[in-house]
């Protein structure tokens, strides 16, 4: 998986920064995970969730993470504050240049 710089973690997460990150570069298992990564199939969309294991299991390895949480109602947070930073801050919706991609 490709990672962005500024790699956004829910709280559950958080404190295993390092790990979960390392796990993510290196296509490792990880548990139930959660990533948040940019629309492969619909460009149209802003982000999709998907269950990282699921990911992996697709071998879709060259997929931009830019969020991972520790259960899907905590990736939907992750996505919900990151639309509302990206809006404050930009007045758009343009994911890439936000995340600086």
């Amino acid at each position: 998986m490709k990672l962005c710089k500024d790699i956004r973690l829910g709280e559950k997460v958080s404190g295993k920064r390092f790990e979960l990150t390392w796990k993510l570069k290196h296509n490792r298992p990880s548990g139930s995970i959660y990533v948040v990564v940019l629309p492969e199939v619909v460009p149209e969309n802003l982000m999709e969730i998907c269950a990282y294991e699921e990911l992996r299991r697709k071998k879709q390895y060259g997929r931009t993470v830019i969020a991972a949480a520790a259960n899907k109602s905590e990736a939907i947070e992750v996505v919900r504050a990151l639309i509302e930073e990206m809006y404050q801050k930009t007045g758009g919706f343009d994911v890439k240049s936000f995340m600086k991609l």
